[in-house]
C-alpha cells in the first residue's frame, strides 16, 4: 500500500494500523490518510512486481548475469599509473 505521502506498507500491516487502531495516519510521517484510502487502500504494483522478482530463485539470474571485476588503479598503487614505456 502507498499512502499519499509516498510510504510504503504491506496491506496487513496498513490494515492492523488503520482498521486494527483506528489511526488514520501515516506511521512513518504522521500526515492524514483520507477516509476513503482506508477503506479502499492503493496497491504499490512496481513495488509488487520488484519484491517477487527479488524473492524469485537466484539460480536464473546467476545464468544470465555476466560479472566483470575491475581492478582500479588506485588499488594497485605498484601498478598505478606505470606503463612498459615509462617502466624501461
Amino acid at each position: 500500500v502507498t499512502g499519499p505521502c509516498g510510504h510504503n506498507y504491506c496491506l496487513k500491516c496498513f490494515g492492523k494500523w488503520t482498521v486494527g487502531q483506528g489511526k488514520r495516519t501515516c506511521p512513518k510521517c504522521r500526515s492524514a490518510f483520507p477516509a476513503v484510502m482506508v477503506t479502499n487502500p492503493q496497491i504499490n504494483y512496481a513495488l509488487v512486481s520488484a519484491i517477487r522478482l527479488a524473492k524469485a530463485p537466484q539460480r536464473a539470474a546467476a545464468v544470465t548475469a555476466n560479472v566483470h571485476h575491475v581492478i582500479r588503479n588506485e588499488d594497485r598503487p605498484d601498478k598505478a599509473f606505470a606503463s612498459d614505456r615509462a617502466v624501461n
